[in-house]
């Protein structure tokens, strides 16, 4: 919950247990990444940070690969690596979380990440997209939808044999 913390079931939510450590933790995503060689929970949001957790959310550090003083918006996961979009590009994160390094500079914020397998698809405020098909090592711009209107939301789908991307924009 955004303002009372983290909760945990045992038992595939027939009962809730609050994490004590957690308790008005600001978070707007909790995502599960399992990838080749560990099972993390991340917690993230805009005044906390990222956050994980190795033990199934029962405890919880700080991400050491990412600088927590700084302003990230959004994250998302591949099957390799998690991504992180803050003020001027997105962060690319090994499995171990211990290091990463910025792969999409855009001297802009990048507010949303969607992935879907190794297809990654960034948002900016100004709105200007872009993708990777490698999990964020190599990026290439998108057609703009509507240039100068924030990205506020991103997603992947697959339809047929192929990836539809889906972008909304405000002004």
């Amino acid at each position: 919950t955004y303002q009372y913390g983290i909760y945990r079931s045992a038992d595939q939510g027939l009962t809730w247990e609050m994490v004590p450590s957690w308790v008005a933790q600001r978070f707007s995503k909790l995502l599960h990444w399992p990838n080749r060689n560990f099972q993390f929970w991340l917690a993230f949001g805009l005044q906390s940070g990222l956050w994980y957790s190795d033990d199934q959310a029962r405890s919880w550090q700080p991400v050491p690969g990412i600088d927590n003083a700084l302003t990230w918006y959004c994250l998302a996961a591949c099957p390799s690596d998690l991504l992180v979009g803050g003020d001027g590009g997105v962060q690319r994160l090994e499995p171990s979380l211990q290091q990463g390094d910025m792969t999409l500079h855009t001297g802009e914020a990048v507010v949303c990440l969607s992935s879907l397998d190794s297809l990654v698809f960034a948002g900016s405020i100004s709105g200007k997209l872009w993708s990777s098909q490698d999990c964020g090592e190599t990026w290439k711009t998108l057609e703009c939808f509507r240039d100068g209107f924030a990205v506020v939301s991103l997603g992947a789908i697959r339809e047929g044999g192929g990836v539809v991307g889906v972008a909304a924009g405000v002004a």
